[in-house]
């Protein structure tokens, strides 16, 4: 018997499921119910409860008792959340999904069977597909601009099948992905300062410049609700999204791409300014707020991040390079995306949805 139990944990390693809670009941069911039913056999499935007041836990120890729930007494944020529920993990692969997301039976299987081909493939990025609309992709993986904005390949794009190879990406989308364990015990944790917004951008660019690589699967497929539990349009995710984004600039990139990723910047908020002016998106950022408050919300984020700068130092002085700033810059042409070529982004406005 104890032979058999090796040989399995060997063919089929440990996989922690974590999922983060904050106030999703009416999500989270649906969400279970599809990890309840997956085909990998060797499965621990953990919710982090944000200090959620919807009854939620109440709900999940009534109706899924298999599922072990960890109780935050703070709304720790999603990269907060994260790591509470890695810290209890026992898993040597780390699947992550949002409440509001509804996975394929067979995701954890195809998401495994790719994180074992290649000792140095340390994240998976999920074929996503809207909740409400399954035809069209909300991410395949992701790709970075000159300022790390992240995009989403793929969004708005109709689902045609044009992203079924397995293929190396530069990140993956928060929503629904995995990573080894042994990557995590190298480079850390996420960044739980930053809260909401632009911590798998931190991450993945902390995995990459480590060495290790993502690859997208496109066979292990999710279903997500679209900005379900923020709302679309959110004011909060500009101002995580900016002031996370020129955080993780200071804190990981070498010397003589800070000013250029800076500068690129204050070159996409002219390219907001341009969408408000002549797009169609209405229920995007740019388009449901006024433009005086969009800028005090940058001006605020800019503020915030070089407010932290003594905590931003000293992050910086623990992160070692491991690829020279050739090869950095090598890595950022690879993976480089423009934001004024993606096809289908204004049928999604959401950038980071």
């Amino acid at each position: 018997m104890d032979n058999q139990v090796k040989r399995k944990s060997v063919e089929y390693p440990l996989v922690s499921i974590i999922v983060v809670n904050t106030n999703e009941k009416r999500y989270i069911g649906r969400c279970l119910s599809s990890l309840l039913n997956q085909t990998y056999p060797n499965l621990e499935i953990i919710v982090v409860d944000n200090a959620s007041t919807d009854g939620s836990v109440e709900y999940i120890k009534k109706n899924f008792p298999e599922v072990k729930i960890v109780e935050s007494k703070i709304n720790a944020g999603c990269p907060g959340g994260r790591n509470i529920g890695i810290k209890n993990a026992k898993g040597k692969y780390l699947a992550f999904i949002d409440a509001d997301a509804m996975a394929d039976r067979k995701w954890i299987e195809n998401l495994v069977k790719v994180a074992k081909s290649n000792d140095k493939i340390g994240m998976c990025a999920s074929k996503i597909l809207y909740y409400q609309n399954p035809k069209v992709i909300n991410s395949t993986g992701t790709l970075i601009c000159k300022d790390l904005t992240a995009i989403n390949r793929g969004i708005g794009e109709d689902d045609i099948n044009q992203y079924e190879e397995i293929e190396e990406v530069f990140g993956f989308h928060g929503a629904a992905h995995l990573l080894k364990k042994e990557m995590l015990d190298q480079i850390g944790l996420y960044d739980a300062d930053y809260f909401m917004q632009h911590e798998e951008v931190d991450l993945s660019l902390r995995g990459r410049i480590a060495g290790w690589k993502c690859y997208y699967v496109p066979q292990a497929i999710v279903y997500h609700e679209r900005s379900a539990s923020i709302g679309i349009g959110a004011i909060e995710k500009l101002y995580y999204g900016e002031r996370n984004k020129i955080q993780t600039i200071l804190k990981l990139l070498p010397m003589r791409f800070i000013m250029r990723a800076l500068f690129y910047s204050i070159k996409k908020y002219y390219y907001m300014y341009q969408i408000r002016a002549k797009r169609k998106a209405d229920d995007s950022i740019v388009r449901k707020h006024s433009v005086l408050k969009l800028l005090m919300t940058l001006c605020r984020a800019w503020f915030d991040a070089f407010i932290a700068m003594p905590k931003i130092i000293k992050k910086r002085k623990k992160n070692r390079y491991r690829i020279s700033t050739r090869e950095f810059k090598k890595m950022l042409r690879r993976f480089e995306s423009d934001l004024y070529k993606i096809k289908g982004l204004w049928r999604v406005p959401t950038v980071n949805g």
